[in-house]
């Protein structure tokens, strides 16, 4: 019961919320819920737009990928992809969780702070419960309220970022535009609030160099990296 409480609190009391993990680290039911949304989002909007869409999707610019046989086989594996789709996007919120902690906890430490694993664990389930909610919960309404959902940008479907709005003829800038998501800016800030919360003694601004850091890094090599894969 305190675990449930605790997700449904954390989109109306988030701060609230991630104080008591302090005490109580659950981590379980708020990524499980996050990876039910993540699944069920997935399978409608992919119900909605078409898997042909996904295939136009993965062999826009790429001239050695078999285009036709790729739709064949799409066709022929229809059930077997939504299946595949549906468990790829319920391990992915437990597979990113386990990875962005464990990085946040090396930081810590290397910041010379004594936190359990579990602290910074539970810190990232709930904040990705929140954020993953919301994110799906809009491409579900996107999806369902758009009038030809053949122009659902599967690749960049939320205009809560610059480069929904600007289409540079640059990888590298458009990356750099798609991560100033307004979602993911608010994980972060949840993330450095929560981490403060739980690790006595640490710093707003450590907390900051654990989160932002990382993450700069991420981005630096997803904007770096379009330019010599070509």
């Amino acid at each position: 019961m305190p675990e449930t409480r605790s997700c449904w609190s954390m989109f109306v009391h988030p701060l609230d919320t991630l104080d008591s993990l302090r005490h109580r680290p659950r981590w379980l039911l708020p990524l499980l819920a996050a990876a039910v949304a993540a699944a069920a989002s997935n399978l409608y909007v992919l119900r909605r737009v078409g898997l042909m869409r996904l295939v136009e999707a993965a062999t826009a610019g790429g001239a050695l990928l078999d285009a036709e046989g790729m739709r064949e086989n799409v066709l022929a594996h229809q059930a077997g992809i939504h299946a595949f789709q549906a468990a790829t996007a319920f391990t992915g919120p437990f597979v990113t969780a386990f990875m962005t902690a464990t990085v946040f906890w090396l930081m810590l430490t290397l910041l010379g702070r004594d936190i359990a694993w579990k602290r910074v664990l539970a810190v990232v389930a709930h904040v990705w419960l929140l954020t993953v909610a919301i994110r799906e919960g809009l491409k579900v309404l996107a999806v369902t309220l758009i009038a030809d959902p053949a122009r659902f940008d599967l690749g960049n479907p939320l205009a809560t970022n610059p480069a929904f709005f600007f289409h540079p003829s640059s990888p590298a800038a458009l990356k750099a535009l798609a991560s100033l998501d307004a979602i993911t800016l608010l994980g972060m800030t949840l993330l450095v609030a929560g981490l403060v919360r739980v690790c006595p003694g640490l710093s707003r601004a450590g907390a900051a160099l654990a989160v932002v850091l990382p993450w700069g890094i991420y981005v630096g090599g997803m904007v770096i990296a379009p330019a010599y894969i070509r």
